[in-house]
């Protein structure tokens, strides 16, 4: 029901790369297959390909986007995913969605089959650096006005982008969407108080994706997953 244009790199790995591919079996095929499948189920036929949205963090960034019902003259549907979700997440709204307007809905960049650019370490940074590539998005797609719907940090985003470029959104829609509040001072007095094996761990982990101990886990990931959020 669907054309794909995506282009994969194969790279050489090394033996540590190739032990952990064997636990944690993740790749561009791998995120390919998944995402087919789950769209896949989609009765409303669509379009898959790359939109390069130039250096906004990287020298050739790169949005994967999916397109439904473009025929249509109404205002578009853009669709912002949340934290670790890619265009997937929207496969049992996207034929209800289609059936009304265009719809567009796209990897957020530095997720599923985007560009993974190194971002700022500065979170108001990311921030614009994130508004910003969904802003060269729209311009590249040549869209005007558009109806902006985003899901928790796809919310946050979509919230964002509203603020920086109201006049390019028709409508806002947040789906439990994040809300992120002013980072407080760090209580070094507190820290110096634990033992140090605790502030070495808490140095450590610091750094890390949220989603880290999912993908650490391997092949358990999905249990662990269904065990804390069985809903």
């Amino acid at each position: 029901m669907g054309g794909d244009e995506g282009e994969f790199l194969v790279q050489k790995q090394s033996f540590f790369g190739w032990c952990w591919s064997w636990w944690c079996p993740m790749s561009a095929t791998v995120l390919r297959a998944a995402e087919k499948k789950l769209l896949s189920y989609l009765k409303t036929p669509y379009r898959g390909w790359y939109v390069d949205i130039g250096s906004v963090v990287g020298t050739s960034d790169k949005i994967w986007t999916i397109a439904l019902n473009v025929e249509s003259q109404k205002m578009p549907l853009v669709l912002l995913h949340g934290l670790g979700a890619g265009v997937g997440l929207w496969c049992l709204n996207l034929d209800a969605f289609a059936s009304q307007r265009p719809v567009y809905a796209i990897d957020v960049l530095g997720f599923g089959r985007s560009s993974r650019p190194d971002f700022s370490h500065d979170a108001k940074e990311v921030e614009r650096q994130l508004v910003q590539s969904v802003e060269e998005w729209r311009r590249e797609m040549k869209l005007p006005k558009m109806i902006l719907l985003g899901h928790s940090m796809g919310g946050f985003l979509a919230g964002a982008y509203a603020i920086s470029y109201p006049e390019r959104v028709k409508h806002l829609i947040l789906a439990d969407p994040w809300g992120l509040p002013p980072k407080p001072p760090a209580d070094e007095t507190k820290r110096s108080k634990l033992p140090w094996w605790a502030r070495a761990l808490l140095f450590t982990l610091e750094p890390l994706n949220p989603l880290w101990a999912i993908r650490f886990a391997g092949p358990f990931g999905q249990k662990l997953v269904e065990k804390a959020r069985p809903d």
